[in-house]
């Protein structure tokens, strides 16, 4: 409706699309607060509904998970 407005393509009224062009910005906080609540209640659902990534065994020989290139001998396995 915003975007309507600002592309003067809007079908409200003059007096409508002038209270809502003054109203506005007072509603702004409002708006990013409850998109705010909304996004992380997304991420926590899209959190909860991924499985937990599971890792096979590493053999000595095979580069180290840990990402340093070297083989897990070599690195993680030392201890």
């Amino acid at each position: 409706m915003l975007i309507d407005l600002a592309q003067d393509e809007s079908t409200l009224t003059e007096q409508e699309g002038q209270a809502l062009t003054e109203e506005a910005p007072d509603l702004i906080p409002a708006w990013v607060e409850t998109l705010h609540a909304w996004r992380v209640g997304q991420h926590r659902a899209r959190l909860s509904a991924m499985p937990a990534p599971t890792f096979g065994k590493v053999g000595r020989n095979d580069p180290c998970p840990c990402g340093s290139g070297k083989k897990y001998k070599k690195c993680c396995g030392l201890n």
